[in-house]
């Protein structure tokens, strides 16, 4: 198997952290033990597992680009009037209104664009019912439905508000209580999340596979 591993301290702390039930130890981890010994460890990787949304914000996993998966419930904000916005064709930045047209800031030039989704919504972890703001974009399309269709940016900016309304409300008394595995993005800077994806829900057969 290797070498014998020289280090106490290391051996300790190692088995210390295989015995964590606050971690998730992977098959990454090899290890063998004769008579109280580590013989050897060929890779070795200790991932943390968050039981709340709460553990790992506490935790200072809170960069841009930390994604993660997560249950939570969607309930989503009527009293939001921005719902969609133009979104620059090249780099989906959010486009600006200037004299001249829409104006995209990052490709600093007039650029074609496309209507986008962006909805306001709160998401409830199912493990401690803490609730979170955050942000729907293409997801959206999915999520919401129109005569029991899902519905495009174009179609559902066309409608009025009564109507666009409806549509809300109608996800929130069908879907709100459903557990969904959200793919989730924390925003540091405005300190609330974007639902990157929602996961596909298993049925009871797919369950049992």
């Amino acid at each position: 198997m290797g070498n014998i591993i020289e280090n106490e301290q290391f051996k300790t702390n190692l088995q210390q952290l295989l015995q964590n039930k606050k971690f998730k130890r992977t098959l990454k981890v090899i290890y063998k033990e004769k008579q109280g010994q580590l013989l050897g460890v060929q890779s070795c990787e200790i991932i943390d597992h968050f039981h709340t949304i709460r553990q790992r914000l506490d935790s200072g996993h809170r960069t841009l680009w930390d994604s993660f998966e997560h249950n939570c419930k969607i309930i989503l904000d009527l009293e939001d009037r921005k719902r969609w916005f133009h979104q620059c064709k090249i780099c989906s930045t959010k486009m600006e209104q200037e004299k001249g047209g829409l104006y995209c800031i990052n490709c600093k030039q007039n650029t074609e664009y496309k209507l986008a989704f962006c909805l306001r919504a709160k998401i409830i972890d199912a493990n401690s019912q803490d609730s979170y703001d955050a942000i729907m974009f293409e997801e959206a399309s999915q999520y919401l439905s129109l005569n029991g269709k899902k519905i495009s940016v174009k179609t559902f900016s066309n409608l009025n508000l009564n109507s666009q309304n409806t549509i809300l409300e109608d996800a929130n008394q069908q879907k709100s209580d459903i557990i969904h595995l959200l793919q989730l993005q924390h925003i540091s800077k405005t300190d609330d999340f974007k639902i990157k994806k929602i996961m596909p829900q298993k049925t009871e057969r797919q369950s049992q596979k």
